[in-house]
């Protein structure tokens, strides 16, 4: 597991410690992080070319909010569906793609036209493809600002990491056991990575998991 940002999960991939088990350690996205880098994200368009203070920062910062609760009421949605793995994953992937605009009142991609009165949703939120009274398309306002291609890459991680997702993990256990260790070891956050207690981490944290407990004794006796 790790935040997205891990500069060490390459080596530990390139390692291959485990190879002698046969098993490949792999890098999943933490859910919870990928929303709030997604939600910082948003509220960072928001604020770019003169926009603190107006309606489009109003309307973003509210979208950031609804962008990782609509997200995680997709994933609770498809992740029941029967389908297969990859058809979970696309459909997931899809439906974050039409949800990026759906928020900022513009709901083309919503649903598909059968003919000039009839459309057809295909998302799994609930849109009908229609405007709602008073809704404005804030599409425009991005689009004239030159953010419109700021704003889609806030969820270009988020729709890549789509497989991710639909495994709704967190790093929050890992976090908390590694606080402990820091805690009782009196390592400073910022410089842990120089030291030889960052590998006494990465263990006992193996440990943790493949155990399923903690291990106070342990952090006691450090």
């Amino acid at each position: 597991m790790s935040d997205g940002d891990n500069s060490n999960i390459l080596e530990i991939i390139e390692n291959d410690p485990y190879r002698e088990y046969m098993v490949q350690v792999i890098n999943i996205l933490c859910f919870l992080h990928l929303a709030r880098n997604l939600s910082n994200n948003i509220k960072a368009v928001s604020k770019t070319k003169g926009g603190v203070g107006t309606e489009r920062e109003q309307k973003l910062e509210k979208t950031s909010k609804e962008a990782c609760d609509g997200i995680k009421s997709l994933v609770e949605v498809v992740s029941k569906m029967d389908l297969t793995g990859d058809q979970k994953y696309d459909r997931l992937a899809n439906n974050i793609r039409m949800l990026k605009y759906h928020l900022i009142g513009n709901h083309d991609e919503c649903a598909t036209p059968i003919d000039d009165e009839v459309l057809v949703p295909w998302n799994d939120f609930g849109c009908n493809g229609v405007t709602k009274l008073g809704e404005k398309d804030f599409m425009l306002n991005l689009i004239s600002k030159r953010l419109l291609v700021a704003y889609k890459r806030c969820f270009l991680r988020v729709e890549n990491a789509a497989k991710d997702l639909l495994l709704n993990l967190t790093t929050n256990r890992s976090e908390s056991f590694n606080a402990l260790i820091v805690k009782t070891i009196e390592a400073k956050r910022v410089d842990f990575s120089r030291s030889r207690q960052y590998n006494a981490r990465c263990h006992l944290a193996v440990l943790s998991q493949n155990e399923n407990e903690t291990f106070a004794s342990v952090c006691k006796q450090m």
